[in-house]
This record gives C-alpha cells, structure tokens and sequence, in this order.
C-alpha cells in the first residue's frame, strides 16, 4: 500500500504529510532521527503512528464521510475551547499528536512487544548482589506529550505512557 495523506481520502493511511512533519519536527530538540530518515521511513513512521493513535483513542465525533479510510475528518467534534471543528481538515492537535508519535518510533521501537528487562526483570543475580523488578512495568507505548495533545478529542483507551523508567527496584545483598 502507497503513502497517502490525502485528508478523508479512501485510501488515506496518514494524518499528516512528511513535508508537514519535517516543518513541525525542524522546531524541535531531539529530532536527529527524524531529520536522519529518508523519505520512505518517515512515511512509514507516520503510517505507523496514525494507526497506533488510532487504536490507542477513542475518537470525538463521526466520521465525515463513509468513504474515508480514518477517523479524521470528523462531524461533531469540537475543540478544548468547545468549537466546531471543520468537518473538512484535520485538526492541528491530531497532525501535531502524530509527529511527535512518528518521531518517537524514530527513536523507540513501541510497535514490539516488551523484552524480560522492559517488562520488569523479576529477579537477576551478579556474585552476592542480586536486583528484583517491578513486574507490572511496561515501555511507553506512545510519546508522554500525545494524551495531553489529544486531551479534548478523544478518549486514551489504554495506558500509552507506561513506565519508562523502572519502579519499584530492589537491590538484596546477600
């Protein structure tokens, strides 16, 4: 399947263009994978991050049309100010949302499933040192900034921002 940005196409698979998130992405710190990619990963980067959002959210509002490939545009949606927003555009927070989620798969692989270490290593021992994880932790799914980004429109349907540090580490010397 080809890249396609086209908004409320039928064979839309990305909120936003690459030349839109090289603007968005040329103002932030931290974009040296980003600005490393050639075209076709970043294309896949959004491809990916669109989807992701998509299953991570419970979107406001209604499809625009039947036809569209993806939720936006939408119908009776509105902003954190509680207007309308236009059933012909994407809003500016979903295309922002998705940037910083395809820059964040640039940089972390969040579309894996979690090694022993990320889902919190259990017990490991060195010598008389020995280290017990947190069992519950899992990498962050998404980008920490998304869910405040997509706050006013729609509902996170999953914990997107879990643990990216561990918790709950205990150092037993023997």
């Amino acid at each position: 399947m080809a890249f396609d940005s086209t908004v409320g196409g039928p064979n839309a698979n990305s909120y936003a263009s690459v030349a839109d998130a090289d603007a968005y992405i040329a103002l932030r710190l931290n974009a040296a994978e980003w600005t490393a990619a050639d075209t076709a990963t970043k294309q896949a980067a959004l491809v990916t991050a669109t989807s992701m959002l998509n299953e991570m959210f419970a979107w406001r509002g209604e499809p625009a049309t039947t036809t569209q490939a993806l939720h936006w545009p939408a119908t009776d949606a509105i902003d954190c100010a509680g207007n309308d927003i236009s059933s012909t555009t994407i809003p500016a927070a979903v295309k922002n949302a998705t940037y910083e989620q395809a820059l964040y798969l640039l940089k972390f692989d969040a579309t894996q499933t979690p090694t022993a270490i990320m889902q919190g290593l259990k017990s490991a021992s060195v010598g008389s040192i020995s280290s017990e994880f947190d069992s519950t932790m899992t990498p962050a799914k998404a980008q920490s900034r998304v869910s405040s980004i997509l706050r006013c429109y729609g509902t996170p349907q999953e914990n997107i921002s879990g643990g990216s540090a561990v918790t709950n580490g205990y150092v037993i010397r023997g």
